[in-house]
């Protein structure tokens, strides 16, 4: 079942002319008082037509605003706001209008932003010819409403035929005049150029205008034609700025010839009998709005919109291995299956989080189906592209202690240490194969192992359970000795020796051990740091281009459970003075809020013709019944409220919840509840586009291993994680 995550207001009717209206400009004077939020009354009359584009930089929707010339002034409000609430808002970014009709005449044409009226500021065209029977297209173009202009470009006309006909209209920000043609995107050269050498705000040369261009004929217009057997034509468009002819007259250009090298590339298909504007879109300039080429079919449409872009459909998924540190259940056993059930996935990007180890990164790297492959510790190690906003809840940075173990609790730790360590090794529950490197074996429970010492080990744990300092001594020793890496002998310098610097006692040295695995190409990875204790919590983002060459972000993330262990006592300095579940609770939700903070930034200063995919094992959910039974308890669920109301669930309308934390899964040693709950979760954070989520299924179910599960007989067969993960079919368009 498709569901419209973000759906428009252009499906919901057609525009249709009132009776009874005279229209002067096509948009004032309606003697038929009409309820504006019910109706879309965008004049349906009129001799000739205009199609507003609006290739700006940004976020700005846009409204026009249309005066005969010799009248004084514009009327009050603009088009769109004067045609009733069932109308869209305006012309957003990138979007191209069907035909809209108008009386023919000469205009002074402006655009403004959209919501206010025709008096506001806003570029303007003077002198504007429409025809009978004719339609033009007002290109509103620049990095921004204050520095915009505007181009009038006469549209083909309506004509039926075995043809194909295409146009080039430049608006990249920064370009002189560009070249397009069709390209080989691996080696980024032309194969055959179509459009020559079109200026800014104007259309390309081609056809009979360019000799040895493929397409054979060209209007007046720009328009390119040709005609074919194949219903439908695809190949890679590719785009370059035009290289001034060094012998010619100023502002000319030399023509593109096959083999030059291209700066953009994108796919796209063409359907014969259709009419296409290739829009040159973004900037040369602003690495925030690359330069891009969108395809408009003239000839079909969306509600009031010309149907634009292309549509990529992907498999995304994420999920929580278990494979956190050395304490693990079975972690030895089921680490060969989580990476044999990975790449047997056919997801197209995978989110994994609690993923620390950078051994385990590297087996992950040699999976052949994910080919493209980033982990938070890369961005943090190379200290770069990081944001940090580790302040508690009142707005205040939190004060570390020099130590977290101090005083008479520095003493017992030192204790426990020296118990561990004793030479006579009564204990057995250390690896001392490495000299000076007491470690404990993988899947061995540090708590167990420290309880030997249980005359000096026990009253700290115990203690732990009320007192802040106490609590926060035990898990650094905990978290020390959850690093592979980690070892006995450091915790001594870890948590009882006095650091020079202020900052939290984090396992694996910090990292926030979340990754993203792809079938296509990431660039321009960043990191979000959460406040956080023990174990490090944020998200890890990615800019990834798939086939279509419609590039997408994805920000991949975790968060802190509520933690009811005993031997998992609250020690940060998130919890508002809380302690146990209250506590994590507390840090959790702070998470959240600074998260979507975190988000709604990045896509703020990134490009906006793009859409965000968010994936995060928040550790929250929300409650389920049917038939009068609890199918899912909630975890935390004012967080998971939260956000989706700052995100989009990508699941279908209708979508029936199911668990991730599931109790009919054997190796959930610790269930929450008899019901499951869902704590794992995809989100989408659109900015107007439309996203289709075909499905939505729990994924990694399957039972792959057999493990000796306490208190089951026969020893059952498993699924590789306690974790189920979770995958939707999204749909998009760019």
């Amino acid at each position: 079942m498709q569901a419209r995550v973000r759906s428009s207001l252009l499906t919901l009717l057609p525009c249709l002319p009132l009776l009874g209206c005279e229209l002067v400009a096509g948009i004032q004077e309606k003697h038929l008082v009409v309820d504006p939020a019910t109706v879309c009354d965008l004049p349906g009359t009129g001799g000739a037509t205009i199609r507003p584009m609006n290739a700006l930089l940004g976020n700005t929707t846009l409204d026009v605003c249309l005066r005969k010339v010799g009248e004084s002034a514009y009327p009050e409000r603009p088009l769109f706001a004067s045609s009733g609430g069932l109308c869209p808002g305006g012309v957003a970014p990138s979007k191209y209008t069907v035909p809209l009709h108008i009386e023919v005449g000469t205009y002074n044409v402006k655009f403004v932003e959209a919501g206010h009226d025709c008096t506001s500021d806003g570029p303007e065209l003077g002198k504007v010819s429409l025809e009978a029977d004719r339609s033009t297209t007002l290109l509103a173009y620049g990095s921004s409403l204050s520095k915009a202009k505007i181009s009038a470009l006469l549209d083909a006309k309506s004509e039926e035929g075995a043809t194909l006909r295409q146009r080039f209209v430049n608006a990249v920000e920064g370009s002189s005049a560009l070249d397009v043609g069709m390209a080989d995107a691996k080696q980024n050269v032309y194969i055959s150029p179509m459009f020559a050498s079109a200026p800014l705000g104007g259309v390309g040369l081609a056809g009979k205008q360019l000799s040895g261009f493929s397409f054979a004929s060209a209007d007046e217009l720009g328009y390119s034609t040709t005609s074919g057997n194949n219903a439908v034509l695809d190949y890679v468009l590719g785009m370059s700025r035009a290289v001034p002819d060094p012998n010619g007259p100023t502002g000319t250009h030399l023509l593109p010839k096959p083999g030059d090298p291209v700066q953009f590339t994108r796919s796209a298909k063409f359907s014969v009998r259709h009419t296409y504007t290739i829009f040159g879109l973004g900037s040369l300039d602003n690495q925030s709005f690359p330069a891009r080429l969108w395809v408009c079919d003239e000839t079909a449409s969306d509600g009031l919109f010309a149907r634009c872009g292309t549509t990529t459909s992907l498999k995304l998924g994420i999920w929580d291995p278990d494979l956190t540190d050395r304490f693990t259940d079975f972690n030895a056993e089921r680490r060969p299956l989580v990476l044999q059930e990975i790449n047997r996935s056919d997801a197209d990007v995978l989110c994994l989080t609690d993923v620390y180890s950078s051994e385990l990164h590297a087996e992950l790297g040699k999976l052949s189906n994910f080919p493209h492959q980033i982990y938070s510790s890369e961005v943090e190690k190379a200290s770069k592209d990081v944001s940090r906003d580790l302040r508690d809840a009142s707005g205040a940075q939190p004060v570390f202690e020099d130590s977290a173990c101090t005083g008479v609790l520095g003493t017992t730790m030192t204790s426990i240490v020296e118990c561990l360590l004793d030479p006579k090794d009564e204990f057995k529950c250390l690896d001392r194969s490495q000299p000076g490197r007491s470690k404990l074996p993988v899947g061995e429970s540090a708590t167990s192992c420290m309880m030997n010492c249980g005359v000096v080990a026990a009253p700290l744990l115990g203690a732990a359970q009320t007192d802040l300092k106490a609590a926060r001594c035990w898990m650094c020793a905990l978290t020390t000795l959850a690093d592979y890496d980690g070892a006995v002998e450091d915790v001594t310098p870890d948590c009882i020796t006095p650091w020079t610097e202020s900052a939290p006692r984090l396992a694996f040295k910090g990292k926030t051990g979340v990754g993203i695995l792809s079938r296509f190409p990431l660039r321009g990875a960043r990191v979000i740091h959460l406040p956080a204790s023990d174990w490090n919590r944020g998200a890890v983002g990615v800019t990834i281009t798939p086939q279509t060459g419609e590039e997408f972000d994805l920000w991949c993330g975790s968060m802190v459970p509520l933690r009811t262990e005993v031997n998992l006592p609250y020690g940060g300095v998130y919890g508002q003075g809380k302690t146990g579940t209250a506590a994590f609770l507390n840090e959790q939700i702070l998470q959240t809020q600074r998260l979507i903070a975190g988000i709604k930034a990045d896509a703020a200063k990134a490009n906006p013709h793009r859409p965000t995919f968010v994936a995060l094992s928040s550790n929250s959910g929300p409650a389920y019944s049917t038939k009068g039974a609890s199918a899912l308890v909630a975890v935390a669920p004012q967080n998971y409220e939260a956000l989706t109301r700052a995100f989009t669930p990508l699941t279908p309308v209708g979508y029936t919840p199911v668990c991730t934390n599931c109790n009919a899964n054997p190796i959930n040693t610790t269930p929450d509840s008899t019901a499951g709950s869902w704590i794992t979760h995809l989100f989408s954070y659109s900015q107007g586009f439309e996203i289709l989520v075909d499905e939505t299924a729990p994924i990694f179910v399957r039972p792959v291993v057999t493990l000796p599960v306490s208190g089951v007989e026969p020893a059952p067969r498993c699924p590789a994680s306690e974790q189920y993960g979770l995958m939707s079919r999204v749909k998009f368009t760019q």
